[in-house]
């Protein structure tokens, strides 16, 4: 074999993160065999002022780009701060670099700091390789900044779960995942529980970070779990009848929705365009209480076969990504 017939070699890829949830990452860093940087657990100090962990992470991230040397570097934004450090170093170091877009870094979902930094996202998307988008709008958004997007969702989990059967004679168990942004209409929710006393709701979310109005009044089948990690979110999953993900954002396409999909569950999502073409097995309603008990009553009568095919197509969609994006970073695609 001559020089010139000689395959290039595999790049060396790495994803960078200062995001406390790590799922994505840790999906699409598996689907491209990259490592996977998680800045903000590296480091553990806590009761700091934020501009001293700012610059601890800022240390990291560089020290970890000049060790490490890869050839691609993903990272997520918002935050700007680690996609200009990245995109900074890359440059230094002859990399590339792929700019992780959420809908944040657009300044949506009101995010004040994402909307400020609009204009470094801009510089950035133009400098990047390619910039990951959850749907066509944002495509369009970068490619009128000069850039190159592709679209790419979430991921399936290590192993898929039986799918979700009726279980005849219990109460019903809807799993609210929550973070308590701004986009999440809690006060819907509560009011659906009061609507649904025979239905038992478990809503996911740091406790200190929920709304005072929904603490202080609490339906008695509403229960607050607090911040759950993998392992525990896994089995609420598994243990619901039902996963109920609202949001008022309408180019959000909700990781918990995806979640509920791969999980087999039934799932009653906001509706909105983008929510009905990626979740086409859903069931939609609008953010008032009477169409989400509506539709909660209908999910509930979902056959398996039903939650397989929907499993199925979400599947096939993420291969389709994946492939599409190990493409544009130089990455054999598989079949």
């Amino acid at each position: 074999m001559t020089r010139r017939e000689q395959p290039r070699p595999t790049p060396k890829l790495l994803y960078v993160t200062w995001h406390r949830h790590g799922g994505r990452v840790r999906e699409i860093s598996s689907a491209l065999g990259a490592d996977a940087l998680h800045i903000r657990p590296v480091v553990r100090v806590k009761r700091l002022h934020v501009t001293v962990q700012r610059s601890l992470s800022v240390l990291v991230t560089v020290r970890e780009l000049v060790r490490r040397r890869p050839d691609v570097v993903l990272v997520t934004n918002p935050p700007a701060l680690p996609g200009v450090l990245v995109a900074a170093v890359s440059r230094l170091l002859g990399a590339r670099f792929v700019l992780d877009n959420h809908p944040g870094s657009f300044g949506d979902k009101d995010n004040a700091g994402g909307r400020r930094a609009v204009p470094v996202t801009r510089r950035l998307a133009r400098a990047a390789l390619v910039v990951l988008v959850n749907n066509p709008e944002y495509v369009r958004v970068v490619e009128g900044w000069g850039g190159r997007a592709t679209i790419v969702h979430e991921g399936p989990p290590e192993s898929l779960p039986p799918v979700w059967e009726p279980r005849p004679g219990a109460r019903t168990r809807v799993l609210v995942p929550a973070v308590f942004d701004v986009d999440e209409p809690v006060d819907v929710v509560a009011e659906v529980a009061r609507r649904m006393p025979d239905h038992d709701f478990v809503m996911t979310g740091e406790r200190g970070s929920a709304p005072a109005s929904l603490r202080d009044a609490l339906p008695a089948n509403l229960e607050l779990l607090g911040f759950l990690g993998p392992e525990p979110y896994e089995a609420e999953l598994a243990a619901c009848d039902v996963v109920l993900a609202l949001t008022t954002a309408p180019r959000s396409v909700q990781r918990s929705a995806y979640e509920a999909v791969y999980a087999g569950r039934p799932l009653v999502c906001s509706d909105f365009p983008f929510a009905r073409e990626y979740f086409p097995y859903a069931h939609h309603a609008h953010n008032e209480p009477d169409a989400v008990v509506r539709a909660l009553e209908t999910a509930v009568r979902d056959a398996p076969e039903t939650l397989l095919t929907a499993r199925k197509v979400q599947a096939a969609r993420w291969d389709e990504q994946i492939g599409e994006l190990r493409r544009l970073v130089g990455l054999p695609v598989t079949v």
